[in-house]
């Protein structure tokens, strides 16, 4: 498979991003205390932040972490839609930037997939804080996707009623 490399989105002639996901820094010359100073194109180092892999970019007086996944689609695909972020898709793994592993999409779609593959911490929650297990007839979702008990609805409604009679 032949790795394609396209320049990062800003910062043309300095880095450059694969469709594999890689990040490398491009061969050049920049001013440096009085001189040049020669720069080897090098493959950057990729480190762990929440939820995604990033990288260092810099130039002179400037410093920048940037989520690779970010790069790439960016590179690849075009600027990010408004309202959309960055989806790893389809198998949901925050190391695998390759450009066959992402899109932009929304948010909400995000947090289904979350809970599609298991990987959403509320997802693997057996039963509510009350103790009443999650099944399918004791729970419901919300149009935002959150999951609700239905006995603990039913219980709340209950409270309501007698509170509201003997007011």
């Amino acid at each position: 498979m032949t790795e394609h490399w396209l320049p990062v989105v800003g910062w043309e002639g300095i880095y450059e991003v694969s469709d594999l996901g890689r990040v490398k820094s491009v061969a050049r010359q920049h001013p440096h205390l009085g001189g040049v100073r020669n720069v080897s194109e090098k493959i950057l180092s990729q480190g762990r932040a929440p939820g995604s892999m990033v990288v260092v970019l810099s130039r002179p007086g400037q410093r920048f972490t940037a989520k690779v996944h970010r790069l790439v689609l960016e590179a690849f695909v075009g600027p990010c839609p408004p309202g959309y972020i960055a989806r790893h898709w389809p198998d949901r793994d925050i190391s695998n930037n390759a450009l066959v592993n992402l899109e932009w999409n929304t948010q909400s779609q995000n947090m289904f997939d979350r809970r599609a593959h298991g990987t959403d911490h509320e997802s693997r929650k057996t039963h509510c804080p009350q103790g009443h297990e999650y099944t399918a007839e004791n729970t419901r979702w919300s149009k935002s996707g959150s999951r609700n008990c239905r006995a603990c609805q039913r219980d709340s409604n209950r409270r309501y009623r007698i509170k509201k009679i003997i007011t």
